[in-house]
């Protein structure tokens, strides 16, 4: 049977003396089961009212991103019924009804057999998607936007079925992206990865035989460096931003390389000031949700190896004591200092904490009126882990003060600055063909004759 997402209706009737917005729902079977919502409104003045409920409920179950495909809608709208009855309110009905239809779709897998294979291939990945309940706010907000972005502008619903993929269409896409565009490889690798990701799960679950993205090349890797700042110009940041909103964010990126999100979430309760230590157990981070960008704040981090303890710096140490002192002092002058962010460390002078987007952005116009060379505030945590290496710490440790997931990840951005370790080599080779190579390599480099 071809794929068509039928459009749910309804009607307001008069059941029993009262008004009923009644609709159109479908099963698994495409067989349609109508629920009745008792409004509680009479005929005589709530017709308006009515109508203006009915409208919203059908304006929510329309939206293909957030209905189940399946019967699921039957069970949720008879649950809110009941929840309702006897007491109902057109607000708190489709607040709970909100509630539910997202409950659903981050605890209730989709059942890919019933997926046929003429479907178009942008709203599979969206109902893929739904499944992907497991993952953090800010990822899922990123592949909600490449599937209904330029995923959607090119494989668009009249030209892509599940059926009718070819290998051919994804190199296409791909020059589509890097040449009509402008985008870079990086992008067009992510877009692979998920797709292919979504392809995979449907061989697993549903009608797929197979992946065909197996048999396309994926774009090659972004060769992407960051960039840093050396010790001189670090130290000299250190210094102009001392009098800004930023000064302990910047501080406390600059010398232990935290993530952005990992800095925003710190709290005072992960700094130890008598056993001298500093964890990262949580992390700050923004997304998009209907179209507006949320802050959210969550209980875990990147990944397991990124919760971290680490020593406490003498100079981050006086810092982060004053910074709390002045807080502290803040709280008392301001009647208006903000209580909910109360055990954040970044936070204003009103001790509201700082946004992702703020901290990216004002970050440049630190640089601006500092005089400073303009990097990326990302470009900080650069700046720890090539100091530390230049300065001969192992890219094992160097791995591990940065939370990376393995030294894989180390090698990859920072092997190149690993000098210390080619040394030995050096002074080796001069012994093995006698020469002053290895005198002078002793001397330049270790200091000794």
């Amino acid at each position: 049977m071809p794929y068509i997402r039928k459009a749910i209706t309804g009607s307001v009737q008069l059941k029993c003396g009262k008004l009923y917005a009644v609709i159109n729902l479908y099963d698994d079977k495409n067989n349609r089961k109508r629920r009745s919502i008792d409004t509680g409104l009479s005929p005589r003045n709530g017709k308006t009212k009515a109508k203006e409920f009915l409208r919203s409920l059908l304006d929510l179950v329309n939206d293909h991103e957030n209905t189940p495909v399946s019967d699921s809608l039957v069970e949720i709208i008879d649950k809110c019924n009941q929840k309702s009855k006897g007491a109902f309110d057109a607000d708190s009905y489709l607040e709970l009804l909100t509630k539910s239809l997202e409950e659903r779709r981050q605890h209730v897998p989709l059942r890919y057999s019933k997926i046929p294979l003429d479907m178009p291939f942008v709203d599979y990945l969206n109902l893929w998607l739904k499944t992907k309940t497991k993952i953090q706010a800010n990822t899922y907000a990123g592949y909600q936007t490449a599937i209904n972005g330029r995923i959607a502008e090119f494989f668009g619903p009249a030209k892509s079925t599940l059926g009718n993929l070819k290998p051919e269409d994804f190199e296409d896409y791909y020059d589509y992206l890097l040449v009509e565009c402008g985008l870079d490889d990086c992008t067009a690798l992510h877009h692979h990865r998920i797709m292919k990701q979504a392809l995979s799960y449907g061989v697993k679950k549903g009608p797929l035989l197979y992946n065909i993205m197996d048999k396309v090349e994926a774009p090659a890797d972004s060769d992407f460096e960051g960039d840093y700042y050396r010790a001189s110009e670090a130290r000299e940041l250190l210094e102009k931003a001392k009098e800004d909103p930023l000064y302990i964010v910047v501080l406390l990126t600059t010398y232990y390389g935290f993530r952005r999100s990992e800095v925003l979430g710190l709290r005072w309760s992960a700094i130890d000031f008598e056993s001298n230590t500093i964890s990262i157990e949580r992390k700050v981070i923004v997304a998009s949700r209907d179209g507006k960008r949320e802050t959210h704040d969550l209980k875990k981090t990147k990944s397991r190896s990124s919760r971290r303890t680490l020593p406490l710096i003498a100079v981050v140490k006086d810092a982060l004591l004053k910074h709390k002192e002045l807080h502290e002092e803040y709280k008392r002058v301001f009647k208006s200092y903000h209580q909910g962010t109360e055990g954040y460390v970044c936070t204003d002078v009103l001790g509201k904490l700082f946004s992702p987007d703020y901290v990216t952005s004002h970050f440049q116009v630190l640089l601006k009126h500092s005089g400073m060379r303009s990097i990326r505030f990302h470009d900080l945590r650069h700046t720890c882990a090539t100091l530390l290496i230049l300065n001969g710490m192992s890219l094992l440790n160097v791995s591990r003060w940065l939370g990376h997931s393995s030294t894989a990840i180390t090698e990859r951005y920072y092997l190149h600055f690993d000098v210390r370790s080619q040394i030995e080599l050096a002074i080796k080779m001069g012994e093995i063909l006698p020469h002053q190579l290895a005198d002078d390599v002793r001397e330049t480099f270790l200091g000794v004759a």
